[in-house]
């Protein structure tokens, strides 16, 4: 018998979540609400004339008015995780069906289109490092290595000094002028190995600056001024996409964090329900009243539902051992083998990461 047919009703709050259902019994209205635990109740206890209804009668009712309610948490926990993917998207960070990331970036080599490339990385972990190693490269220079934003400004500072050279060319020494090309040759040797069509464009012009003579083998300081004012304007243009791409670039590592930080609060909430599971009485004495089975496997079930959460690797994987040990204490409970059970709610704990502690 379908309980929730012609004048059943659903009632919302105004986010839209389920947070009442009317069933319908011999043209009685049988109301039904949900708990903050998720357990689903008879909502009208406190009538003294509410109708009695056969147990047989109200467990299938029961189950009807319950699947609405799980179909409207599916929903809510879809959407819960919804910004998750949508800002993620929006950054460049594409979910795959293994829970690996990947994570798009334009590639522009001299003289060719730009390219849309997607990197696959395995994990959050991995993405992270990846966008700490782009800041790195940009903006934080090393022993090893200076980081490109102060490459560029410290080239552009020297290509600045020779266009001041140039327009006064007449007054210079030779030991400035032979200064100049000494600098004009590191800044060729720094540029030398690079892709960026701005970066190429600025060697370009440095390397015909550099003999100080033109293809005649004249001094034409004019046009070498204006060779360096060309080679300024394409480091400016570099610059200015670094000032663009290193926000995005922090933004989209901040928003990975949050995503860890959320998966692990899931694993958190879940580690909770299993540990509350296991503290009770019946693994150590295997006393249990009759109405509580049925309490213990929905506390299962709400810990499995936490872990379907964890979309993205390292805590997909994870994710997916542990429900499978939830699931195997679960029919082991139902089956009243108790100390299997313990065990694999022992084995889903160990599993989980440590509260507050990142998986990586």
């Amino acid at each position: 018998m379908n309980y929730l047919s012609r004048n059943a009703r659903v009632i919302r709050d105004p986010n839209g979540r389920v947070r009442q259902v009317i069933a319908i019994w011999q043209g009685q209205e049988i109301p039904f609400t949900i708990t903050s635990n998720g357990t689903v109740l008879r909502a009208d206890y406190d009538n003294t004339r509410r109708p009695v209804i056969p147990a047989e009668d109200y467990q299938k009712m029961h189950r009807q008015v319950t699947s609405v309610f799980a179909h409207n948490r599916a929903m809510d926990r879809a959407e819960e995780f919804a910004w998750l993917i949508n800002d993620l998207n929006r950054c460049g960070v594409f979910l795959k069906a293994s829970g690996r990331l990947a994570i798009t970036r334009w590639e522009k080599p001299a003289g060719q289109k730009p390219k849309l490339i997607r990197q696959t990385v395995d994990d959050l972990a991995a993405a992270i490092r990846m966008q700490d190693h782009i800041l790195s490269n940009y903006s934080l220079a090393t022993e090893q290595s200076p980081a490109e934003l102060d490459q560029l400004e410290s080239i552009e500072e020297v290509l600045l000094q020779a266009n001041q050279l140039l327009l006064r060319w007449s007054q210079a020494d030779e030991t400035a002028k032979n200064e100049l090309q000494k600098q004009l040759a590191c800044i060729i040797l720094r540029l030398e190995n690079c892709r960026n069509e701005s970066k190429v464009a600025a060697r370009e012009q440095a390397e015909k600056v550099l003999p100080l003579k033109d293809s005649l083998d004249r001094p034409n300081p004019m046009a070498f001024a204006a060779r360096t004012t060309a080679a300024l304007g394409d480091l400016a243009q570099r610059i200015e996409e670094l000032h663009i791409i290193m926000p995005y670039i922090a933004m989209r590592k901040q928003l990975l964090l949050l995503a860890d930080r959320w998966l692990r609060s899931k694993f958190n909430q879940a580690a909770g329900l299993i540990t509350q599971v296991a503290r009770h009485q019946v693994f150590r004495n295997g006393r249990i009243a009759a109405y509580e089975p049925k309490f213990i496997w929905q506390r299962i079930d709400r810990a499995i539902a936490l872990l379907d959460n964890a979309i993205i690797s390292p805590y997909y994987q994870l994710a997916q051992r542990i429900r499978t040990e939830l699931k195997s204490a679960k029919n082991l409970f139902r089956r009243k083998d108790y100390q299997a059970s313990r065990q694999k709610l022992d084995s889903a704990r160990e599993l989980l990461p440590v509260a507050n502690q990142s998986t990586f």
